[in-house]
């Protein structure tokens, strides 16, 4: 009986879903060495995971406030089940002894969750537990924003930290993961603040809606202002044309790896996304979210297949934001239960894999 070779093993091994590869570790020492420390066959999952079906290799992390846990399904389970069902999750080890009401997700990014504590960030990694803390970022209280992403030119991670002062003024530090110091780079673009969230990664860039005179928030004076985590530089990423639309208010996100912007009217969310990034030519309108009362304001997590849209929605009379399934094409909803969320959920999709938070 012949043996396969080792080259055919790793092909079958790189494929396999991040819980089969832990186990598989103590198989024999090649296998450990291989799935542990070796960073090709680390980059070559990524790939695989970033590239196949989002219902193998996508998941759905949401925290509660008020208890110390959190909880992750594959998000084709949020789509597959029927309306009004309970969707079984399973619990993560939390990686500190942390109230979880003082983890904010700053975002993810191939499989690592970042994340803010008061004068720290974290990098987390569910798939393999892995975690990793920056140092202090201040000694002091300030309005702090975080932007985390990836740089494709220098092979890692980086958090950047804007601090933004009552006086208009910011001050911009970037860690870069592995390291142990935080560096000051060029301030944020005069005259113009980041507001509402937090930066959204998009092809080697951070992204943030910035106001342009620094105190109204109404979208005209709104902008959306670009970082280059590679060269460390800032350029203002134009809006689409709204038309005759009365925005009310914009959201920018990511989908489908493309920036997006979620302008909400008074009884509507235009979803735009922006198909060659830079480009204000290649903004498509997607499709309408319309506003339905008993489920409120929306904000889209995540694009599935046949284009139903994972939102994250909250009426006036919510005491808790709800998961909203909606179908573009037949313009239905369904509004799934998550087992063991009973408070205020945050949540944040990531992708498995094998990427250490240690380097």
């Amino acid at each position: 009986m012949s043996t396969l070779s080792f080259d055919l093993i790793e092909e079958i091994l790189c494929r396999l879903p991040v819980k089969s590869l832990i186990q598989f570790q103590s198989v024999c020492k090649s296998w450990k060495l291989l799935i542990s420390d070796d960073p090709k066959f680390v980059k070559k999952h990524l790939q695989i995971s970033l590239s196949c079906p989002v219902q193998s290799r996508h998941h759905l992390i949401v925290n509660s406030t008020g208890k110390v846990g959190y909880w992750n399904s594959p998000i084709s389970s949020i789509f597959n089940t029927m309306s009004n069902a309970i969707i079984t999750q399973t619990k993560l080890s939390y990686p500190l002894s942390l109230n979880s009401i003082s983890f904010k997700v700053v975002g993810s990014c191939h499989g690592i969750v970042c994340g803010s504590i008061p004068h720290y960030v974290l990098f987390w990694n569910p798939s393999i537990q892995k975690l990793k803390i920056s140092p202090n970022l201040y000694a002091y209280v300030c309005n702090t924003m975080y932007g985390f992403g990836y740089d494709r030119y220098n092979d890692n991670y980086k958090v950047v930290a804007i601090s933004c002062y009552d006086s208009g003024k910011t001050k911009v530090n970037v860690h870069t993961m592995g390291t142990n110091c935080w560096r000051r780079i060029q301030e944020f673009p005069s005259g113009v603040v980041p507001v509402g969230e937090s930066g959204k990664f998009v092809g080697g860039t951070v992204n943030w809606l910035a106001s342009e005179n620094g105190v109204e928030l109404n979208s005209s004076s709104l902008c959306i202002v670009s970082l280059d985590l590679g060269n460390e530089s800032y350029q203002k990423i134009l809006q689409p044309d709204y038309g005759d639309v009365n925005v009310v208010s914009l959201t920018l996100g990511e989908l489908r790896d493309c920036l997006c912007i979620f302008a909400r009217g008074k009884s509507f969310v235009d979803v735009w996304l922006m198909k060659e990034y830079g480009k204000k030519e290649s903004w498509n309108k997607l499709f309408t979210i319309p506003f339905i009362e008993d489920i409120g304001c929306s904000k889209v997590a995540y694009i599935y297949e046949d284009e139903q849209v994972l939102l994250v929605s909250r009426a006036k009379d919510m005491l808790k934001p709800k998961l909203v399934v909606y179908d573009s094409k037949r313009d239905t909803f369904k509004l799934p239960e998550i087992e063991n969320i009973n408070n205020w959920m945050v949540p944040t999709v990531y992708v498995e894999s094998l990427i250490t938070t240690c380097s």
